[in-house]
């Protein structure tokens, strides 16, 4: 993550109304007194496995009780660790707070309380003002998918914008939170996919995980990539499943354009076919050249058809309603709120000797490959691991093990991730 997409997931959680908090991060300072010290502790503390909403209701009633000079234990929280560990930290907060403010390494004396863990101890001392970032759940995924550590990422982050660890911390747990950044799908597998409209490293992109890769075949109705053909062929060499977009152009009727893809894209039978369709120098693509494209492509090829654009662009024509497309959506703030089988999360990056966009499959790896038309490796050395390949590229036969007519008809038109079948012996 760079400071560039930072500040976007920043606006986005300011936007949603967490600016106090953000301000709260970036001011903290530590407590002054013993009372303010103990209420961190114990708020830490009833955080501990407890929603937050529910923590506010708590509070209110433990601190009824303290300053009632009652026990919490028996009377808010039962007989429980929590109760008994927030009424020790009431009754020696003098002393604790003392230590505290002697303390050289305040994150090992916030683990040496009673019930502070080994995770929640840095969410005591962000809280105590101690300028750290909490390796949470969230903050983990999100490190793991920059390949880095949370406190690395943090640290990094902060020194690029100005901004404190804690609050570099607190923004990206709140844009997780808040569903603006989804950390379980960026450390999902399924999410190395990328686009590219010119050659990468490919070996360098199968070694950092890339799965599946989508290239620019062909723009407008008489512009074809110079590389895009040599391209598919060096990551179907790879090892890659390949998909193939083109760029429509108000500049020349749609279904011209379907035609000049259909014919220049030359994808294998069961290859995904994408429309990128969005605004460009001020023209925006109406519903009506979308669905004459997709209908044209429909016409010429029985391959699957899918549609990419921006978020915004996609919900301003219904897409979500156009029958039989799925959405590949852009959208590099927050997770898209349309429904979409791919996400485009972020763009113009630089890992693999070129420029490529990661992108985000909405379900599992097996199912991943079977939309971009790559079915898991059938074994083609028997009939029935034929015909199940033969079945998995649309073709309407049983798997009997029997070479009959029905299967040899479709062997002699079928190709299989990208490649001829080859009948075994019968």
């Amino acid at each position: 993550m760079d400071s560039e997409r930072y500040h976007e997931i920043k606006q986005a959680v300011i936007d949603a109304g967490y600016a106090h908090d953000i301000e709260w991060a970036e001011t903290v300072k530590p407590p002054e007194t013993a009372d303010a010290f103990a209420g961190e502790v114990i708020w830490v503390i009833l955080c501990s496995g407890m929603k937050e909403q529910i923590a506010r209701i708590i509070q209110r009633r433990v601190y009824e009780q303290l300053k009632r000079g009652d026990p919490v234990q028996g009377n808010v929280l039962g007989k429980s660790g929590k109760a008994k560990a927030i009424d020790t930290i009431w009754a020696a907060r003098q002393n604790l707070f003392q230590t505290f403010l002697r303390a050289n390494d305040k994150v090992a004396f916030a683990r040496s309380l009673p019930w502070i863990g080994e995770i929640t101890k840095w969410h005591l001392a962000k809280n105590l003002g101690v300028d750290c970032a909490k390796p949470d759940v969230h903050l983990e995924r999100v490190a793991a998918h920059c390949g880095t550590t949370p406190a690395e990422l943090c640290a990094g982050l902060a020194r690029a914008t100005g901004d404190r660890i804690a609050t570099v911390d607190l923004v990206i747990w709140r844009a997780c939170n808040l569903g603006i950044v989804n950390s379980r799908r960026l450390c999902n597998e399924t999410g190395n996919v990328i686009d590219v409209s010119a050659p990468i490293n490919w070996s360098a992109a199968v070694s950092g995980g890339v799965r599946a890769v989508i290239i620019k075949a062909t723009e407008g109705s008489t512009y074809v990539s110079p590389t895009y053909l040599s391209s598919r062929s060096a990551a179907r060499s790879a090892g890659l499943a390949v998909a193939s977009y083109h760029f429509l152009r108000t500049t020349s009727s749609a279904d011209k354009q379907a035609f000049w893809y259909s014919f220049q894209a030359d994808p294998a039978l069961n290859e995904r076919m994408i429309l990128d369709a969005e605004p460009y120098q001020g023209q925006t693509p109406a519903l009506s050249d979308v669905m004459l494209f997709i209908n044209t492509l429909r016409d010429a090829r029985p391959n699957p058809i899918s549609l990419y654009g921006p978020e915004s662009y996609l919900t301003s024509i219904g897409a979500a309603q156009i029958p039989g497309v799925d959405l590949w959506v852009a959208n590099w703030t927050r997770e898209p709120a349309i429904p979409y089988a791919l996400w485009q999360y972020i763009g113009n990056q630089k890992q693999y000797g070129g420029v490529e966009d990661p992108n985000i499959f909405n379900g599992s790896e097996t199912e991943m490959l079977a939309w971009f038309g790559a079915a898991p490796a059938a074994d083609l050395s028997t009939i029935k691991g034929l015909q199940t390949a033969l079945i998995g590229a649309g073709y309407k036969i049983t798997t009997d093990g029997f070479y009959g007519p029905q299967t040899g008809a479709a062997l002699s038109q079928a190709t299989y991730n990208g490649k001829s079948f080859v009948p075994p012996s019968v």
